[in-house]
């Protein structure tokens, strides 16, 4: 699992230094060359919410969502151990979600129309969500697996 993360992690890197590129290019383009580059916003814009949902994703493995922490933390094993599972199911629940939803928009849908200035066809910029979802589901499980077997903390 921990090359999995370094891989997203590398993902994730790439494709901000590559959305800081397009930003530093559209910016020299429109106030030095004095023309600007119609895709670069919009392609940009693209890579963000990858990078944002895929950096996210990787996250429920190491279970560094938004919690509460005095019942996360608790002092009392069963209490720690049910809001840390509660909080596993949670989000495979919302990560079904993201795989069901974002599959008919994505993979499943019949017809995409495309980005207007950069002509990408939009199922590919929506096929980040039923990935970043199998990803959640894939590290959720993993937390459970380590919620009950006692390696948790």
């Amino acid at each position: 699992m921990a090359h999995l993360a370094s891989l997203y992690r590398g993902i994730v890197g790439i494709a901000t230094l590559v959305v800081a590129g397009l930003l530093i290019a559209q910016v020299f383009f429109r106030y030095v060359l004095g023309s600007s580059l119609a895709w670069g916003e919009e392609v940009s814009t693209f890579l963000m919410i990858w990078a944002g949902l895929l950096g996210a994703a990787t996250l429920a493995a190491q279970d560094r969502y938004i919690a509460f922490s005095a019942i996360k933390d608790s002092r009392r094993p069963w209490l720690r151990k049910a809001s840390r599972t509660l909080a596993s199911l949670a989000a495979i629940g919302f990560a079904l979600l993201l795989v069901i939803n974002g599959s008919r928009v994505s993979f499943l849908a019949e017809f995409s129309p495309r980005s207007s200035a950069a002509e990408i066809p939009l199922n590919w910029v929506y096929a980040v969500f039923p990935i970043a979802g199998l990803i959640v589901i894939g590290g959720a499980l993993l937390r459970l697996l380590h919620i009950w077997r006692g390696r948790d903390e």
